[in-house]
């Protein structure tokens, strides 16, 4: 991962740890620019990064998610 990439996956999980938003409506926040949810600089990252980029990250985040789950 690359720094925005790492950065990315750090504000996803915080959003969902302290939110508990269903993970996909994170992605969706994120597209739509949602600063309720997410600071400017993040949605930025996100919407420049590209899509190699971005799967990479959400196959990332959703791995640590089904992880929460299982314990």
């Amino acid at each position: 991962f690359n720094e925005r990439q790492q950065q990315l996956l750090e504000d996803l999980k915080h959003v969902y740890t302290w939110q508990h938003s269903h993970a996909w409506d994170l992605f969706y926040y994120l597209v739509y620019k949602n600063t309720q949810m997410f600071d400017e600089e993040t949605i930025y990252n996100f919407i420049t990064m590209s899509e190699e980029e971005s799967l990479a990250v959400q196959i990332v985040f959703s791995q640590w998610v089904l992880l929460r789950e299982d314990q």
